[in-house]
């Protein structure tokens, strides 16, 4: 029926909004992410130079030791702080390629964590897309059923005037076989043939009513 299309043409028009929602927060994420992956490239590139700082600073400590031992006594001081320095630049050293190695494993999953969301994203826009030719098909069914409705209600008055045109015959043919049998007995067999007549429009009659009847209950179902 009409109303079966329509409600099932709104559910998908609420599935299409839902996805719709969806979409729009997969995009959100997927921007999330992408701009993660620029921020974990901006450390990765903090850390390389972190590295190379601390590779400078630990050949120049190294350096600095071989002066201060060439320096003897005098140079025992200055050899203590470079030391010193050596073993500041190894842990930093240290901690970058510490950091480093948590950075690749975050752009890992970063990168696994966009896959997965752009291919759920395509997922929704397919399904979105497949939601939309159902509507589609319910709307060309919807208009085939205004169309059937539309045809139904001109049979049926087209059916109501045939039996109207019915009924005023029947009354016209009674009304003269009943002058014809008060003025001359002569024509008993002309109205005999006339109230024959008039029993076949009848019966006709009838028919067209049982058939105004079921056009009646179509439309309704409809």
């Amino acid at each position: 029926t009409s109303e079966a299309v329509s409600v099932g043409s709104g559910k998908v028009d609420e599935l299409t909004y839902h996805m719709a929602i969806m979409q729009k927060s997969i995009n959100s994420a997927v921007s999330a992410v992408t701009e993660l992956q620029e921020r974990m490239n901006e450390i990765d590139n903090f850390v390389d130079e972190i590295s190379s700082i601390a590779s400078q600073t630990n050949m120049l400590a190294l350096n600095a030791n071989i002066e201060a031992a060439r320096a003897g006594e005098a140079g025992k001081g200055f050899a203590v702080v470079a030391d010193e320095i050596r073993k500041l630049a190894e842990q930093s050293s240290k901690s970058a390629s510490y950091i480093q190695k948590i950075t690749v494993e975050a752009q890992d999953t970063t990168n696994n964590a966009i896959e997965e969301v752009q291919r759920g994203n395509a997922s929704v826009s397919e399904s979105t897309a497949k939601a939309n030719d159902v509507k589609e098909v319910f709307v060309a069914f919807m208009n085939s059923i205004n169309l059937v409705n539309n045809k139904m209600h001109i049979a049926y008055a087209n059916m109501e005037d045939i039996a109207n045109r019915f009924n005023s015959m029947s009354e016209q043919l009674e009304t003269v076989a009943a002058v014809s049998e008060e003025n001359s007995a002569s024509t008993e067999e002309a109205l005999a043939m006339m109230l024959e007549q008039d029993e076949s429009i009848k019966d006709t009659a009838e028919v067209i009513q049982k058939v105004r009847e079921l056009g009646q209950a179509l439309r309704e179902q409809l």
